[in-house]
């Protein structure tokens, strides 16, 4: 056929064409990059099926990236990580050449003072810190600076330090 233009619905028992262009409506039935009904969706390495998104590839990652600066939001009550057997599980966060790494814990929507609380990592001294928006904006309660002697690190904490128990110090 050349030229075939259909107006309505047209019954075909076999078709085989070099390129489809489907702008609107539904396929049922279609068989994408295996050969049956699309329930298991397979493109370059990825895998979707049912609801697990994996890798194809022999210890593959799977990668997120939105394009430019976008962030990628989990909408879920939880997220779990679940290592193979025995084998540890990791959350990394990694901030950019010169810049920190932020874990943060946010709760009650974080509309008062004192919701956001803060782990961070940061770059510029390599120290760490505990940080909370308790006066509405954050600010440093525990810091933690390491040194390569580790005798000379120091712990800084921002307010009273009370200790329930027995307490033994040394050093000088």
């Amino acid at each position: 056929f050349k030229a075939l233009h259909l107006d309505g619905t047209a019954n075909i028992d076999s078709l085989v064409a070099d390129t489809a262009d489907i702008n609107a409506g539904s396929i049922d039935g279609v068989t994408i990059g295996t050969n049956s009904v699309v329930t298991d969706l397979r493109v370059d390495n990825l895998k979707l099926d049912g609801n697990t998104l994996s890798s194809t590839d022999s210890n593959g990652n799977v990668e997120i990236s939105p394009n430019g600066t976008g962030d990628v939001n989990v909408n879920s009550d939880k997220l779990v990580l679940l290592a193979a057997a025995s084998e540890d599980a990791t959350v990394q966060i990694q901030g950019g050449e010169g810049g920190n790494a932020i874990l943060k814990l946010i709760s009650d929507d974080s509309d008062d003072n004192g919701d956001d609380w803060a782990i961070k990592n940061t770059a510029s001294n390599n120290g760490l810190t505990i940080e909370s928006d308790i006066s509405g904006s954050s600010v440093a309660q525990i810091t933690l600076t390491p040194h390569a002697t580790v005798a000379s690190s120091t712990v800084a904490i921002a307010g009273g330090l009370t200790v329930a128990g027995a307490t033994a110090f040394s050093g000088a």
